[in-house]
């Protein structure tokens, strides 16, 4: 579970580490949830770090071992979100978009806004890539007025930098708010990979 904190810093290669050297013992014991989760924020780092094909592997191993012993479905949330931005980065949308609306019925089935807020704002992106971005800016919209209200300033960062990513197709003026007060968040985080991320797309703006 140290790869949690490790993710939500943006230390990409550190949430891969801990989860390579220290999974398992979560095998050995049957940890099946705690399988899901880390196996969901390393795959993330993979592909943050451009190792779609470690991503992959991860998701596979999870969704084949762990995910069919488990007790309870939640678990499965933030990975079918690692495996929709994983559809993503291979060119898939579509897919992107059914596996994202998984995630989210999963979360609000568990009643769990930080989740939800999470599956809201991948299947934003995916609607976006796939073109429909009147029904993106609707799901990102209830992304961020999830994760405000709850108050999950790395989440909410997360989906602002989305969101600004998003605005830079249509409007970079606008793209620049939304990119803003990520960086401000992820700074009061200390949120390192997140930070150079947000940097390089205001660069552009």
């Amino acid at each position: 579970m140290e790869a949690e904190p490790f993710f939500y810093k943006g230390l990409w290669k550190e949430a891969v580490r801990v989860v390579e050297e220290e999974i398992s013992t979560a095998w050995d014991i049957g940890a099946w949830d705690v399988i899901l989760w880390a196996y969901a924020w390393a795959a993330i780092a993979c592909l943050k770090l451009e190792r779609a094909d470690d991503a992959a592997r991860l998701i596979d191993e999870a969704m084949t071992e762990a995910a069919t012993r488990t007790g309870h479905d939640f678990p499965k949330t933030y990975l079918l979100i690692a495996l929709a931005q994983l559809q993503m980065v291979k060119g898939d949308a579509r897919a992107g978009i059914e596996t994202s609306q998984k995630a989210l019925a999963l979360a609000e089935q568990a009643t769990n806004p930080l989740e939800q807020g999470a599956a809201h704002r991948v299947l934003a992106q995916a609607l976006g890539v796939d073109g429909h971005d009147a029904a993106a800016r609707a799901q990102f919209q209830s992304s961020l007025a999830i994760l405000g209200k709850i108050q999950s300033p790395p989440e909410l960062a997360q989906s602002l930098l989305a969101y600004g990513r998003f605005q830079l197709k249509t409007n970079a003026e606008e793209a620049r708010e939304p990119l803003e007060r990520a960086l401000a968040i992820f700074e009061e985080l200390s949120a390192t990979g997140w930070i150079e991320e947000t940097r390089a797309v205001l660069a552009s703006v």
